[in-house]
């Protein structure tokens, strides 16, 4: 976490946990997510953890008691995990009193029920912070790129020659990466069919069954690569489309019309860098 990211975070917690207390200033968000977590997913894990009781202090209790115990306890550790995790001394907030109750289960069996419903829980939110800074630190990444680019593109300009054999572009800002790289923007109504659109697709199941054996086979047998495949495919699209679309936002390309040779050496440039992040980040992954 810093301090530029805490705005977007903010809103991912929003989005995911529901709205916190107006003007929420952070780690108060952060606290109020973690209250809204548990409140949200306590019901399944407590019908586990009444299994477990048995010869604990809590063996005798009726189930509303034991989840109001779960809940405060849950809320403090899985709150404890999040500041922590995000570089604030959780200490300044969650004193030794707030987890004391973490006693009354006294059991391995219940103790370790306990730990896995708050181990769950907190990486349902680390995981949507690890996702929203991941996200963000690729756009910045690719911003600063695409201003090396577009320097780049005003201070050389493409031949005659190599223009000629670019691929020609049937749409303005030119969405679709080189054929040869086997990945085109996400269109709904395109035929799923055809080989263009299966070379995504081609591309993560061959990398799956040479360096990802295990998982191939496991997929394979659970029938669920076909699933696999096809959001992998989807989300690599989506991906290409939506980070093309806000860097162009942020740094449009040279004017097509006064600059073609600009225009076309930018977007080709900006378009191979996309490319190589969503070949390691999701389908090389």
């Amino acid at each position: 976490m810093e301090p530029g990211d805490i705005a977007v975070v903010t809103e991912t917690l929003n989005n995911a946990f529901g709205e916190q207390e107006p003007d929420a200033a952070w780690p108060n968000a952060l606290l109020s997510a973690a209250r809204n977590a548990v409140d949200d997913n306590s019901s399944d894990y407590v019908d586990l953890l009444v299994r477990e009781l048995e010869g604990s202090l809590l063996e005798e209790l009726e189930r509303q008691p034991v989840e109001v115990l779960f809940r405060q306890i849950a809320y403090h550790s899985v709150a404890y995990m999040a500041l922590t995790r995000c570089g604030m001394n959780a200490s300044h907030y969650i004193g030794r009193e707030d987890l004391s109750g973490i006693g009354n289960f006294n059991t391995l069996p219940a103790l370790s029920q306990l730990g896995a419903a708050i181990s769950d829980i907190a990486e349902m939110m680390l995981r949507e912070i690890e996702s929203t800074i991941r996200v963000q630190r690729r756009v910045e990444r690719q911003t600063s790129q695409a201003r090396d680019v577009r320097t780049v593109a005003r201070e050389t300009a493409l031949t005659q020659n190599e223009a000629k054999r670019l691929p020609e572009r049937t749409d303005e800002h030119g969405s679709d990466l080189h054929p040869s790289r086997g990945l085109s923007a996400a269109r709904p109504d395109t035929d799923r069919g055809s080989s263009t659109d299966r070379q995504v697709w081609m591309l993560r199941k061959n990398y799956l069954k040479t360096e990802k054996k295990g998982t191939y086979a496991s997929l394979l047998l659970s029938g669920e690569l076909h699933q696999h495949l096809t959001e992998i495919d989807r989300s690599a699209r989506t991906q290409l489309e939506q980070t093309m679309n806000e860097l162009l936002r942020l740094h449009p390309a040279p004017d097509k019309a006064s600059d073609p040779l600009g225009w076309t050496g930018y977007m080709n440039s900006l378009k191979q860098q996309v490319e190589e992040t969503i070949l390691t980040e999701l389908i090389y992954n």
